[in-house]
């Protein structure tokens, strides 16, 4: 339960999945110590029988005006590559055949307005 809200939280708000580190993390209802799990991610998908598709890849949530935006996908599926494709984005936005989305962020882009404005 959330002590601020005093809603019931699930399960997920307190398990962590870090890919990079092969780790799985838990903060038990305590809240007083994390548990860590060694676990290769890729591997126990490889061994697994059921039907999967994980983005281990995490974008990059900052571009700089002026530059170009690189974000390399890693995805992966059980039924072996995948296809990405963009379907509504800045103009110019793209992925390339190596699976990497990049783009010309503009010199003069504005942050978007916030809705409560």
């Amino acid at each position: 339960m959330d002590w601020r809200s005093g809603q019931w939280q699930t399960f997920d708000r307190f398990i962590f999945l870090v890919p990079d580190a092969q780790l799985l993390v838990v903060l038990p209802l305590s809240r007083d110590k994390l548990i860590l799990r060694r676990c290769n991610v890729e591997e126990m998908l490889a061994k697994s029988e059921v039907d999967y598709l994980f983005v281990a890849s995490r974008p990059v949530t900052e571009a700089a005006k002026g530059t170009e935006y690189r974000y390399p996908l890693q995805v992966w599926s059980k039924k072996g590559s995948v296809k990405a494709k963009i379907e509504n984005g800045p103009a110019g936005m793209m992925i390339t055949p190596e699976g990497v989305l990049t783009w010309a962020v503009p010199k003069d882009l504005m942050k978007p307005r916030s809705k409560s404005s």
